[in-house]
């Protein structure tokens, strides 16, 4: 998304844009959402003011973590669950920083969170936490109970407070405020905080976790509901301290015991071999696969605080089991997947079919070093990945659950075609329940990993399922490599049908090229050919290439890059004519902020602000499908998957996303709309929402490339970045912007290029600057011309991977830009055929046409009908 050219005066520009945005000095956060949780903590603040001996001395929020700048990028840190959204408490570090979600709450004082319950969900719980010490460093260990969707004290319409603090006269005065205010005794949550952490400057911290919202829709609107948390500083003497809570009691009278399902469960384990075996060929006489049962891992925060260990977050509801778990032993040995030839096999209790637990999961965890073999039971460094499975990805029938775990993806497609065996156990209907493919990405072949089964809450106790009285997972580790094969699995569904000039031969092509070529190429158009020494001025829509062509031409003289006209536009007036009419006064100061830093640094303006009439001026548009799959893949890793890594190897583009992000939070909007870790679930959720008609959305997935090419600050956009749906003044832009004036504007610009065709494209600016081709340009050259290409640590995503219903998402979102990038098209092979007859050199016959038609065959009129490109060939 962002450039290099990040200039002094644009760094400057960039802090000041953190200002405003809110990174330093923040301000309030914004009034609930919630109409009656704004209004109780109106009422709540007006008793405090009245109260002696207490003060509202810091205002926060409840957040979900990923939309915390900075640490979203420790949202994968403590083995959190796959899809599972966390939320935290948060108020303003040292009270004037980025908002934290660690603080210390003094001996007398107390932190309340006034809320409503959750929408319906699975499973939902607060937790409170003993974070750090500075001489114990991370604890990260539970207080007492978890307050869980059970257990939760709310009014009738859902309204509750959650208190946090150690001293018995706070809490009364509290108290006597929130009945005040109007919600009942009986909706007050109370966490104690052991008197004695006060001593070690202990930082707490306190996690919702949330498991499978009923309606989605009613669920994101909640993680962004800003319900609001109050500090309280208490100016009383009494130290009177509240007694302790500690953990309930786990069993229970009527609880599910699942030990009586321990035959059944064996004998479903020797099954499940059994038919992976003959999936794969049969085993041979004597062969078995290697068996390990699961272990509790029996982790609590109180015991970690009592022991000077670390809990990594342990969770009350929760019971933890996993392999090569000892009782008498420190160490837990790691597993290790690196070969195509080996399989893991996870069998496991249905746990919630038996009543056990409110819902279960197996997580792929690794360690924090990724070089170790073992994990410490007192000491756990480990991450979360993004792989594993809950009780939902399994058919609801049935006692036991088979899942796969591979390097080997012709496995998966094995297992899933293979038919379910005789004695596959009961409910089994398919050989295996699911599979999972490890990439490399998340776990490399030479490292070691771990399984982690984790059952929340018994719906009899409402506290985590007793230990002892649940029956672990279960993992077979099976060597395929001296097994006799199945034939293999059918073949993947053919690809569109290649028109027929495609499918002619291709001897008389030279090696480098992919296709014949299509007689529907346009006639030679004319140049526009600048006066020497002319340089280009860049115009830039956000996810086209820009990087890669800054790079090739910053090793070449001609042209040279100018920006001037960028800045220029970034300093107009026309942003701030519309921060009135277009949105909130936070959320239009920071999208002015943010569109006039990336305007200046990066040319990432709207067109008709940048374009100077007799200038040689330039672009590059990208294939719909590709374009909205890139920019939606930015915003996700954005949310979702920051590593440190990334941050490292470009440190502008995340100054520049940390700022983004807090404009999505000042605006409500928010690029790519879902959250959802998985990027197939996040990129569904996203392409069926819609942005509200109202006041701003930032970075909409809707015709990208038209609105960049079509707004104006002049005619009340707030740039390329921003959509200007609604508001006072009416919107001045649209998801589906008019196509006229951005071809218009596209035919405008003296050059225009392709990022499907970066490097011919690259060669015909060079010819129109310098009035000569490089040698590398030709076809027939020995070394052709290769561009740098970048992906900013954002994985790559093929269209035709996806099934059809999001394929047809797609091009309802980039209707617009499809007829922009067939236009563009048509004009870079046009202007090509030009430079063709100019030079003698071959430019066209280098095209991989069949790549190219792989990437634009869905694009209406480009292909197939009158005056498409495979109108034959020549």
């Amino acid at each position: 998304m962002l450039c290099c050219h990040l200039t002094t005066a644009a760094l400057a520009v960039l802090i000041g844009a953190s200002v405003w945005a809110g990174l330093l000095f923040p301000p309030l956060p914004p009034r609930s959402t919630d109409p009656d949780v704004a209004a109780l903590k109106d009422a709540f603040a007006a008793q405090i003011a009245a109260t002696a001996g207490l003060t509202i001395s810091g205002v926060g929020e409840l957040k979900r973590d990923r939309d915390t700048a900075g640490w979203s990028l420790l949202a994968d840190h403590f083995g959190s669950n796959p899809n599972t959204p966390y939320m935290f408490t948060v108020l303003p570090f040292l009270g004037f920083a980025l908002p934290s979600p660690i603080m210390h709450v003094r001996q007398r004082d107390a932190v309340v969170l006034l809320a409503r319950r959750p929408p319906s969900a699975e499973y939902f719980s607060f937790t409170t936490f003993a974070a750090w010490t500075p001489r114990r460093g991370v604890v990260f260990g539970s207080l007492a109970d978890s307050v869980n969707h059970l257990s939760l004290n709310a009014s009738a319409s859902g309204l509750f407070a959650h208190i946090v603090t150690s001293n018995r006269r706070t809490y009364s005065l509290v108290e006597r405020a929130l009945v005040a205010s109007g919600l009942p005794a009986a909706a007050i949550n109370l966490v104690v905080i052991p008197a004695h952490l006060h001593a070690e400057w202990t930082q707490f911290e306190t996690v919702l976790r949330l498991f499978r919202f009923a309606n989605q829709t009613e669920g994101s609107l909640y993680l962004r509901s800003h319900h609001p948390l109050l500090y309280l500083s208490a100016s009383h003497a009494d130290e009177a301290a509240l007694p302790p809570r500690g953990y309930s009691e786990r069993r229970r009278p009527g609880s599910a015991d699942e030990r009586g399902l321990a035959s059944a469960f064996e004998a479903h384990g020797l099954a499940a071999l059994a038919v992976v075996g003959a999936a794969f060929g049969r085993l041979q006489r004597g062969e078995a696969a290697e068996a390990t049962a699961f272990a509790p891992l029996m982790i609590r925060g109180l015991d970690c605080l009592a022991n000077r260990t670390e809990c990594l977050g342990d969770c009350p509801d929760a019971a933890y089991f996993g392999p090569h778990i000892s009782a008498d032993s420190d160490a837990i040995p790691l597993l290790r997947l690196s070969s195509d030839a080996a399989l893991h096999l996870v069998t496991m209790v249905n746990h919630r079919a038996a009543n056990a637990s409110v819902y279960a999961s197996i997580a792929v965890l690794r360690p924090a070093d990724r070089a170790a073999k073992t994990l410490s039971k007192g000491r756990m460094a480990v991450r979360a990945t993004p792989l594993g499975f809950t009780s939902f990805d399994w058919p609801a029938a049935g006692a036991f659950v088979t899942w796969a775990f591979t390097r080997n993806p012709q496995h998966c497609a094995r297992l899933e075609a293979a038919a379910p065996g005789e004695g596959a156990g009961e409910g089994a209907a398919r050989l295996v329940d699911g599979c999972t493919v490890l990439p490399d990405a998340a776990v490399a072949r030479e490292e070691h990993f771990t399984y982690c089964e984790r059952l929340y809450l018994n719906p009899l106790s409402a506290t985590g399922p007793a230990w002892d009285a649940v029956l672990p997972a279960r993992l077979y580790t099976l060597r395929l490599d001296e097994w006799q094969l199945a034939p293999p699995p059918p073949p993947p569904p053919r690809l569109p049908r290649l028109p027929r000039w495609l499918r002619l031969s291709r001897r008389s092509r030279p090696a480098v090229g992919g296709g014949e070529l299509p007689r529907g190429i346009p006639p030679p158009l004319p140049l526009a050919m600048p006066p020497p020494g002319s340089s280009l001025r860049f115009f830039h829509i956000i996810k086209t290439g820009g990087e890669s062509l800054e790079l090739h031409l910053a090793a070449h003289p001609h042209p040279p890059l100018d920006y001037s006209h960028c800045r220029r536009a970034a300093t107009g007036s026309g942003w701030r004519r519309n921060l009135s009419t277009s949105a909130g006064a936070a959320c239009a100061a920071a999208a002015a902020s943010v569109s006039g830093v990336l305007c200046a640094a990066n040319c990432e303006c709207c067109a008709s602000d940048v374009r100077v009439g007799g200038g040689f001026n330039g672009l590059l548009i990208r294939s719909p499908r590709a374009h909205l799959l890139s920019l939606f893949s930015h915003c996700h890793t954005a949310h979702t998957r920051n590593t440190w890594s990334r941050v490292a190897a470009d440190l502008p583009q995340y100054a520049a996303e940390v700022v983004l992000r807090a404009t999505e939070h000042a605006c409500g909007s928010y690029c790519g709309t879902s959250f959802d870790g998985n990027w197939s679930a996040a990129l569904a959720e996203a392409l069926a929402a819609r942005p509200r008609a109202e006041a701003l959305s930032v970075l909409p997935l809707h015709n990208t490339q038209a609105h960049a090419l079509s707004c104006s600050t002049a005619g009340g956009s707030l740039g390329q970045h921003f959509r200007v749906l609604g508001g006072a003044g009416g919107g001045a832009d649209a998801l589906e912007p008019p196509l006229e004036p951005a071809l218009s504007r596209l035919h405008a610009f003296e050059w225009v290029g392709l990022t499907d065709l970066l490097e011919p494209s690259v060669c015909l600016l060079h010819y129109q600057a310098n009035g000569s081709l490089p040698a590398s340009c030709d076809c027939r050259a020995a070394a052709p011309l290769a561009m740098p290409r970048f992906n900013h640590g954002v994985e790559r995503r093929d269209h035709e991977a996806l099934p059809a219903h999001l394929q047809a998402a797609l091009d309802e979102h980039t209707a617009v830009d499809a007829q922009l990038f067939a236009a563009g098209l048509r004009l870079l092979l046009g202007r090509l055929r030009r430079v063709e007859e100019a030079t003698g050199a071959s430019l066209l016959a280098c095209v991989d046409w069949t790549k190219l038609h792989r990437a634009t065959y869905y694009i209406p009129g480009l292909w197939e009908g009158p005056g498409a490109l495979s109108s034959g060939s020549v």
